[in-house]
């Protein structure tokens, strides 16, 4: 029978999350979209001229920018001191084992080690930005080109994730564990996890108040994918695991689970907005 539970509750998630992308794919079709296919295309070859061609067709126009303000050693330092963060952490958490025994919803344990660790979405963000730092840092100072397409998507991406990320963990999972869950809200308090849950706002932040970049409100769609991605994915997840690392994810004890994945739509909304914002204010600063 608790299967058999979880089995309608996870067919209830599935149908919500199915239904709000339906929406998104008419919303999108409908009015037009300005980013779709730009963070896989590459410049140099014939093959991808077509498909540039094909974008074209849909309405996708993108140009390629300047990624290095202007040639910014301030620029160029900062992107090397977060390129050795990201990648730094990200072999720690590989490597070491400090993540103990984890007691799943269907009562038997896992281990949480090696690949498990970037399971949980801030761990996703933050692989997502050491993949931008790491190919900023490769095209502007080992290649030395100045203009790139996909690396602005990328960096969309990352800023508008990180800020979801540090948004959530900051006013719901750490004041929830607070008043619940002593143990999780000592390892939320814990080095990696600060450095995860802040400092990748921290480094988005520099790269917009230096780089230039603009965050294009036309452009959602790119974080949009990478966030459903992580749904779908948490969501096999936490049927095979029993695992959930997001308690409003967890379908198996809360029937209002398919209202939470619909609300992880609106935030996401309210963060590409206010990151859109926030683009467009440092741009007017850049401009006086």
């Amino acid at each position: 029978a608790t299967t058999s539970a979880a089995s309608m509750a996870l067919a209830r998630v599935a149908a919500t999350v199915g239904g709000i992308n339906a929406l998104n794919a008419w919303a999108y079709v409908r009015w037009g979209g300005q980013a779709l296919g730009s963070a896989v295309r590459r410049e140099s070859s014939v093959a991808e001229r077509g498909l540039e061609a094909g974008l074209e067709q849909i309405g996708v126009h993108l140009e390629p920018l300047d990624v290095t303000a202007g040639g910014s050693s301030l620029l160029a330092l900062t992107r090397m001191v977060s390129c050795a963060l990201t990648v730094g952490l990200t072999l720690h958490l590989y490597f070491t084992n400090n993540f103990p025994l984890v007691k799943s919803n269907f009562g038997h344990t896992v281990e949480i080690k090696r690949w498990r660790r970037f399971t949980t979405f801030t761990c996703w963000c933050w692989l997502l930005m050491t993949a931008y730092f790491t190919s900023v840092v490769y095209h502007t100072q080992v290649r030395g080109a100045k203009q790139s397409t996909w690396l602005p998507a990328l960096f969309e991406v990352c800023f508008a994730t990180a800020l979801l990320v540090t948004l959530v963990v900051h006013f719901v999972l750490v004041p929830v564990a607070k008043r619940k869950d002593r143990y999780r809200y000592a390892r939320l308090m814990n080095w990696r996890a600060l450095v995860l849950h802040y400092a990748n706002v921290t480094m988005m932040f520099t790269e917009l108040a230096l780089s230039g970049i603009r965050i294009e409100a036309n452009h959602w769609l790119f974080p949009l994918f990478f966030s459903n991605v992580y749904v779908i994915f948490a969501l096999f997840w936490g049927h095979n695991t029993g695992l959930f690392y997001y308690f409003f994810m967890d379908y198996t004890k809360f029937w209002w689970a398919p209202v939470a994945y619909a609300g992880l739509f609106v935030a996401f909304a309210a963060v590409w907005a206010l990151s859109v914002l926030l683009s467009a204010g440092v741009a007017r600063l850049h401009h006086h």
